[in-house]
């Protein structure tokens, strides 16, 4: 599958019947709790358990080795270089998975820190909570 295909699959994804887009922080809550991904509090504050994995896993950071950036990057335990076939076939496997969910959140942001604005989806409400408490602005 070439990038124009594996585009093309992402707009399909994001069409379909099971994307929530652009929720309120109070419509993720709501989401949150009767999914059972958190709980809320008798003040009103949500409360969710995060399991064992968490945090960064700094031994998973993979980057594309491409011609215009390879002698860029500090190669090493950390940043861990892949092939774009490899790219490609983990970015088609993960399409393929978000496709079988029930639900799935997507969110416009903007980061200011970089002044970048980004798509975010995620399977878990959690996430895109996170994201309107970390600092960044919807646009």
């Amino acid at each position: 599958m070439n990038s124009v295909e594996i585009a093309n699959e992402l707009k399909e994804l994001l069409k379909g019947g099971n994307i929530n887009t652009q929720l309120s922080v109070p419509q993720l809550v709501e989401k949150a709790v009767t999914r059972g991904e958190a709980k809320l509090t008798i003040d009103g504050a949500i409360v969710a358990e995060t399991g064992k994995y968490t945090g960064r896993s700094p031994k998973d950071k993979f980057i594309v080795e491409e011609e215009s950036i390879k002698d860029k990057i500090d190669w090493g335990s950390v940043n861990q270089p892949i092939s774009a076939e490899v790219f490609d076939n983990l970015y088609i496997k993960v399409l393929n998975y978000l496709k079988e969910k029930d639900e799935l959140f997507v969110s416009q942001l903007f980061l200011h820190l970089v002044s970048k604005r980004i798509q975010l989806l995620t399977e878990q409400t959690l996430k895109h909570l996170l994201s309107y408490h970390s600092k960044r602005k919807l646009f």
